[in-house]
């Protein structure tokens, strides 16, 4: 898959906290998919890089002697992946809905996760994490939102990072069928299946990836 990407130079350790201005502290918690061991077979958005590391690490030890800023990274161009283009939607147990995307970038040291237009309602929360589910981010909430409705995320190791949202049932927003209102109660969609004419309550877009190729970014990254 061929991605259209925006070397940094200036990406540095200072850039890259700068990138995360508007990250701000989670809650904790655990993921529901975590919770109810659920095994959605998401598909794998790859948004790797074509680059040369070794010839870019070639040029950063060049640009390092010459007194130049350390660079960490790339950031990745992502084609506005959320929560109404990608990704896939589930019914959980409980009644909530949860919205899944997989991005893979070969590779990478670690990846963050840059959002517009982010929205997050009352009682919903996203969470991120590694393929292994051994590191994880969130729950970040609705006390997250910002005027500017951008957020940033701290880095997580690894090539592969799951991104997972989820909010309580929104039937006020879905575009229910005439054969279907007899029962609101029904569930049009199974686990593993996408949902089909729901109307999310949160927003959001992912507009960039940032790539991490060096093992240094994480003296300065805390997660």
């Amino acid at each position: 898959m061929k991605i259209s990407y925006l070397l940094l130079c200036s990406i540095t350790v200072f850039v890259l906290n700068t990138t995360l201005m508007y990250a701000q502290p989670s809650k904790g918690g655990t993921p529901p998919s975590i919770l109810y061991n659920v095994q959605n077979n998401l598909q794998l958005l790859d948004y790797s890089p074509n680059i040369n590391l070794k010839s870019l690490m070639l040029q950063d030890s060049i640009n390092e002697k010459q007194g130049y800023p350390l660079r960490g990274g790339l950031s990745v161009a992502v084609n506005g992946v959320g929560l109404d283009n990608g990704g896939t939607w589930t019914k959980l147990p409980d009644g909530r809905m949860m919205w899944q995307a997989m991005f893979h970038c070969n590779n990478a040291k670690a990846i963050g996760v840059v959002f517009d237009n982010f929205y997050i309602p009352e009682q919903a929360e996203l969470y991120l994490y590694d393929i292994n589910k051994s590191m994880i981010i969130g729950a970040f909430t609705s006390e997250n939102n910002h005027p500017s409705m951008q957020f940033s995320t701290h880095i997580l190791p690894g090539t592969t990072i799951v991104v997972e949202y989820v909010e309580p049932f929104n039937l006020v927003y879905q575009q229910v069928k005439p054969e279907q209102q007899t029962d609101p109660k029904i569930s049009v969609f199974s686990l593993n299946n996408n949902l089909q004419e729901y109307t999310p309550k949160g927003s959001f877009k992912i507009t960039e990836l940032i790539y991490i190729y060096r093992d240094q970014i994480f003296l300065t990254q805390k997660i």
